[in-house]
């Protein structure tokens, strides 16, 4: 699996997402096919954990794609029980285990918490794509995105995906009381941020 192929995928989906959202939602079963391609294509290159530079820029520029895809989930309502979802919650999660890059945290962090807004935690334990051991992996990833937003450790290139921070805080709290292993996990490993503290959190 090449760079190229994520590439091809990506543009495909970026064509029908630029079109208007009424355009889109004609074109549920083209954009889903198309955001599927998208997904297959990154989980096989990012498990290949030998990509080069230039795949790396395929990956980001994917996920940036699916990003914006999920941002558009109430105009084009996609069937949130699609496998795909599960499949890049899974392994998203498990890509960031190995490294301390914050635009990679961040960004997997970011679509994770939008695809577990359209869920629960019953739902995906039930789901045969998810194992249990895959909530920890979820809950670590959030609860570093956390910490390293509360912290001076991001890079000049990534401080551009700061802005996904409040993104990020804002979804958890929708979703948290339906992932209690996850919520409590991510609270035992440290302060919240302190924008979560007024809702209640």
């Amino acid at each position: 699996m090449k760079g190229d192929d994520l590439l091809a995928a990506v543009r495909v989906t970026g064509s029908y997402l630029a079109e208007a959202p009424d355009a889109c939602k004609d074109k549920v079963t083209e954009l889903l096919g198309a955001f599927r391609e998208v997904v297959f294509c990154l989980i096989a290159l990012i498990d290949q954990n030998n990509y080069t530079s230039e795949d790396n820029g395929s990956i980001f520029l994917a996920c940036d794609t699916i990003f914006n895809l999920l941002l558009k989930w109430e105009q084009i309502k996609f069937p949130s029980d699609d496998p795909s979802f599960i499949r890049l919650l899974v392994a998203l999660s498990h890509w960031v285990e190995g490294t301390d890059d914050a635009s990679i945290i961040m960004m997997a962090s970011s679509i994770c918490s939008l695809i577990l807004d359209l869920t629960s935690e019953v739902a995906l334990l039930n789901h045969p794509d998810f194992i249990s051991g895959d909530i920890g992996s979820l809950s670590k990833l959030i609860g570093r995105s956390f910490a390293m937003c509360g912290q001076d450790l991001i890079s000049d290139d990534a401080k551009a995906l700061v802005d996904l921070f409040p993104i990020i805080t804002s979804v958890y709290s929708s979703w948290a009381n339906r992932f209690p292993h996850i919520r409590q996990a991510v609270e035992s490993s440290g302060p919240l941020p302190s924008v979560l503290y007024p809702v209640g959190l």
